[in-house]
């Protein structure tokens, strides 16, 4: 009897001890799935007990960067003199091409042979150069590589243009000038407007250049290019100066071209 109770009593425990180890198997394999995290805590940057310190990393804008989306107008200076105008390149259309034919003239004189830069053709602009040989504007700014190039068109042809068609024919210049050299400043010039008696087959009046004007502003806010207002110094109310108009009324007169040159030499870039 006693040998009976004594081997129920070690089955009970064989039992005891698997269920133990059962049990303790499966609280393991439940710990080990499970990730405490602890109690969650809510983050927010206290902006007050940062430190910020400067290391250094903020730059000065160059003082001849192009700014876009605002108006810059030629800074008024001292007179820079002859040697500052020997680094301008003027692109101009009928109104000033007569610089070409001034012995006084400095600056190198791009036009066309004919001496119209037409707005409703530019990509067909072909400038004489100073060996007779014709270049496109694309080419001529690789070859020379401008310092400063001022474009004085806008009054060729403009009769026959409209806001949308000017301002996409000025801008697509500017960029052709800056995809072929870079480095170059571009200085846009006002529409000169034409005198009281002015007449033609091109239509052109007062009113429209006092609308290219505007147009010219916007391209160069939109493009970062200066702005010179040459009319400021030209026109009397909106109309050319008599005294400083050719015989026909539109171009600019040996005095004309001086005040244009005096201008510049007045408001020089660095």
């Amino acid at each position: 009897m006693l040998k009976k109770l004594s081997g129920l009593k070690d089955i009970l425990w064989a039992l005891g001890i698997i269920v133990c180890l059962g049990a303790f198997v499966i609280v393991l394999f439940v710990t080990a799935a499970t990730r405490y995290s602890g109690e969650k805590q809510e983050r927010a940057l206290d902006l007050g007990s940062l430190n910020i310190v400067d290391e250094g990393t903020a730059q000065d804008i160059p003082a001849d960067a192009a700014i876009y989306g605002q108006l810059r107008k030629m800074p008024e200076t001292k007179d820079a003199g002859e040697e500052y105008l020997s680094t301008l390149t003027f692109l101009t259309d009928s109104i000033m091409v007569g610089l070409r034919d001034s012995v006084a003239t400095t600056p190198e004189i791009w036009g066309s042979e004919a001496g119209n830069l037409p707005m409703n053709a530019v990509a067909d602009w072909e400038i004489l150069y100073s060996d007779s040989s014709r270049l496109s504007v694309s080419n001529a700014c690789m070859v020379v590589k401008p310092k400063i190039l001022v474009i004085a068109v806008g009054s060729d042809a403009l009769a026959s243009m409209d806001h949308d068609s000017f301002v996409t024919a000025y801008t697509n210049l500017i960029q052709t000038v800056r995809a072929a050299s870079p480095e170059t400043k571009i200085v846009c010039c006002s529409v000169l407007s034409v005198t009281g008696f002015y007449t033609s087959l091109d239509g052109l009046t007062a009113d429209m250049t006092v609308s290219a004007c505007e147009w010219v502003q916007e391209v160069c806010t939109n493009t970062g290019c200066y702005y010179a207002d040459l009319g400021e110094e030209l026109n009397s109310g909106l109309t050319l100066s008599d005294g400083y108009a050719g015989a026909n009324g539109k171009s600019l007169n040996a005095a004309g071209l001086a005040v244009v040159l005096s201008y510049f030499r007045h408001h020089a870039l660095s």
